[in-house]
């Protein structure tokens, strides 16, 4: 037997500085949310190298 539920869910996420906040769609589909944050041209997160923790001095 399928039941509704009827118990609300509430999630807030602070947005990046560089998103487009009139450009943001969401979309609800198969009981999935999908949300799509647009950033600013050029403020692609940059690559950060990442070492073994050893000391090569």
């Amino acid at each position: 037997m399928l039941r509704e539920s009827s118990t609300s869910f509430y999630r807030s996420v602070d947005l990046p500085e560089q998103a487009l906040e009139q450009q943001i769609t969401a979309a609800f589909d198969d009981d999935v949310l999908s949300v799509a944050v647009p950033l600013k041209p050029g403020t692609r997160p940059q690559p950060v190298p990442i070492t073994n923790g050893h000391s090569t001095s």
